[in-house]
């Protein structure tokens, strides 16, 4: 028999007259009534294994999945250096516009 918590107050046809908060337990059935209707929540109890298990995750079977590549626990560089592109908005590498030096001559001219 499940434990249950009331989420509002009703008239119960088995239990009768059920405030807010109160806790009952209740048979299976009737308690997966009153849980369909949204006037109690069960209470799970803690001596009853839980029903969810935690499964690793399965593996991929469509065949486009690529091994990791090892990683040496000894390497300065993190796991995953280099695996972003640069952004194409980065202006690391570009040569620059403005000249660098100016001939004697031109600058006299101006």
């Amino acid at each position: 028999m499940p434990e249950c918590k009331a989420l509002a107050t009703f008239n119960s046809r088995q239990y009768g007259f059920i405030r807010l908060g109160s806790r009952f337990s209740s048979d299976k059935s009737y308690a997966d009534e009153l849980l369909r209707n949204g006037l109690i929540e069960i209470i799970p109890d803690p001596l009853e294994p839980a029903r969810t298990q935690s499964f690793p995750r399965a593996p991929s079977t469509s065949g486009n999945d690529q091994p990791e590549p090892p990683t040496d626990p000894n390497s300065e560089d993190p796991p995953d250096a280099g695996s972003v592109p640069p952004l194409s908005s980065s202006r690391a590498g570009l040569a620059s516009r403005r000249k660098t030096s100016r001939s004697r001559g031109a600058s006299a001219n101006r």
